[in-house]
């Protein structure tokens, strides 16, 4: 990570912003706070059985799942919400 905010691919505020978001990940996960949080959409029937049980299939905690750029949401660097990864897209 270094690195990269030395060549200036990211920023070190954006590092700080993934450290965080990882801390936050791996609380939530210890806690069982998210599963516990989907078990309860459940329950108030915002989710289905099945999608609660596929939800929860995945790998790590789920809520932060990065996409296929690495990031949060996908985006390399990132560039999730509040790093400019929300803004609107533009359709060609």
């Amino acid at each position: 990570m270094a690195q990269a905010v030395t060549s200036g691919e990211i920023t070190q505020e954006q590092v700080d912003q993934m450290e965080a978001e990882r801390a936050l990940q791996k609380y939530i996960s210890d806690k069982g706070l998210f599963r516990a949080a989907v078990q309860s959409a459940v329950k108030d029937g915002v989710l289905t059985q099945a999608q609660a049980d596929r939800i929860l299939s995945r790998p790590g905690p789920g809520m932060f799942a990065s996409g296929p750029g690495g990031g949060p949401g996908g985006h390399p660097g990132g560039r999730g919400p509040g790093m400019g990864g929300d803004r609107p897209r533009r359709d060609s």
